[in-house]
């Protein structure tokens, strides 16, 4: 079996196991006295002791991200030019965010489905929203809360049906023009979209949650520019790009085989991608039909979700790919390339297609689907 980096690509890939080296297992203990302890305190403060990698993570975030721009806004002589270790500086902290951005949108993704802390933290309400939605987010481009509303109290809601604000069904999932036009209806419309979403359905306080923290993270960027403008392109509109590209591909390729006989069903309307090394760094984020299936599915269990439940994978003809990530997969689809998703296509037990029908598969489910497709009932989730 291939390491999650290309190698052992066959056109007849089975599926055989999940590798815990490449799709994340259970954080490790260790045998030091010292770190022991320091495990169990923080374990002890979390809802799922699992997740004490998930608070060093934070930590550190906080110890190296923080930083340049404290010393940008309120330290520097915004008056003075730029020193060649300033743009060092300032280089190695956009470089440090971007490279980390996965671990952080998983992580952000992972709690605001289920709060890190136990509730009878003293502070848990500042550790489970403030730290990493308000303070830490706009550093990686999340302005606050407008992840949470968007993707919690809307996407999962509405699962990607007609509904959802990033549905991708309306779409042709192999069409780089069609996917340019839903990057930027997103990137530019949310702020106006997303209340207006709640509105509709009468939940008000979304509705000002939603917008509030786009609003608030802009308005800070703009004041902060009069500062020191390059800075705050840097530290704030850079991040902010690169993350909603990110995540909006990500989204395109997480769903873009929906089934149009039946595009409601989490089965078929999401992807799993397993043995690559996002997986370790985004907290089995690839197993993304385990997650629909059950939002609140700890990222430690999805492995064994699919294994257990192989056969209603199979049945269901969930599309399964091994060694690729989202992001190989959306330029695979950008690409027209389906001869590299139909050698990264597991089949699962039963399916014996060959390469040139898997590639027509893939094919015929990246076509637009019509609202109408929707009226039938889904499979359900287990």
């Amino acid at each position: 079996m291939g390491k999650g980096q290309g190698v052992d690509v066959s056109s007849e890939r089975q599926f055989r196991s999940v590798q815990l080296d490449l799709d994340k297992g259970p954080y490790p203990k260790t045998s030091s006295t010292i770190t022991s302890t320091i495990d169990g305190a923080v374990a002890s403060i979390l809802r799922n002791p699992v997740d004490t990698i998930q608070f060093y993570y934070l930590a550190m975030w906080t110890i190296f991200a923080l930083p340049t721009p404290i010393y940008f806004f309120a330290i520097r002589d915004s008056a003075l030019s730029w020193a060649w270790w300033e743009y060092v500086l300032m280089a190695a902290h956009v470089a440090f965010v971007i490279h980390t951005s996965a671990s952080f949108v998983a992580i952000l993704h992972n709690h605001s489905h289920v709060p890190l802390f136990k509730k009878t933290v003293p502070g848990s309400p500042f550790l489970n929203n403030v730290w990493q939605a308000w303070l830490l987010g706009p550093l990686f481009g999340q302005s606050p809360d407008t992840y949470y509303c968007h993707h919690i109290k809307m996407h999962h809601v509405t699962g990607n049906t007609p509904d959802d604000l990033s549905c991708t069904t309306w779409y042709e999932r192999d069409n780089a023009f069609h996917f340019a036009r839903y990057f930027f209806r997103f990137y530019f419309l949310i702020i106006i979209e997303l209340p207006m979403f709640f509105i509709k359905r009468k939940q008000y306080g979304l509705a000002v949650k939603g917008v509030l923290g786009e609003a608030l993270f802009w308005t800070v960027a703009y004041l902060l520019s009069r500062i020191d403008a390059p800075a705050a392109f840097l530290i704030f509109a850079i991040p902010h790009t690169v993350m909603r590209v990110g995540m909006m591909s990500g989204n395109w390729a997480q769903h873009s085989f929906a089934s149009g006989e039946d595009p409601s069903d989490d089965y078929t309307n999401s992807i799993t991608c397993i043995n690559v090394r996002y997986n370790w760094i985004a907290f089995n984020d690839g197993y993304h039909t385990s997650h629909h299936l059950n939002a609140i599915r700890h990222w430690s269990e999805h492995p064994k979700h699919l294994t257990s439940q192989m056969s209603v994978y199979a049945k269901n003809k969930t599309i399964v790919f091994e060694g690729i990530d989202f992001h190989g997969v959306f330029f695979a689809l950008m690409f027209k390339n389906y001869d590299l998703l139909a050698d990264r296509f597991v089949r699962l037990p039963g399916d014996n297609r060959t390469k040139e029908e898997i590639k027509a598969f893939l094919k015929a489910r990246t076509r637009p689907i019509p609202a109408s497709a929707y009226a039938k009932p889904s499979s359900g989730a287990n």
